[in-house]
């Protein structure tokens, strides 16, 4: 089962570009891409996504993190070393109260 985040536990960053998407450490992918289409379909359904699946059978915690206003590339280049929320190329959450 996949569900988003709402304790204190560190979730998973799943991050929404203008251009695509990318979930925790696993690379970037285009919306139009087959990967991308599975695993919006898969969290549409309630389904652990196939690609944490193997690490997190029981279910995975998620977090939504909206960068649409940005293209990845673009994000990476200007935006990811001062971003808020996502920190090792929006491989992962900052902690909570960590600074810059």
């Amino acid at each position: 089962v996949a569900r988003l985040a709402l304790d204190d536990a560190m979730p998973l960053p799943l991050t929404f570009f203008a251009d695509g998407v990318k979930l925790g450490d696993r690379a970037f992918m285009p919306y139009s891409a087959p990967g991308a289409q599975r695993l919006l379909k898969e969290l549409l359904g309630g389904l652990v996504p196939g690609a944490l699946r193997e690490r997190s059978p029981g279910g995975a915690r998620l977090r939504v993190v909206d960068r649409t206003t940005h293209c990845f590339r673009e994000w990476l280049r200007d935006h990811a070393l001062n971003d808020p929320e996502l920190i090792d190329g929006g491989e992962r959450l900052q902690a909570i109260g960590a600074g810059r």
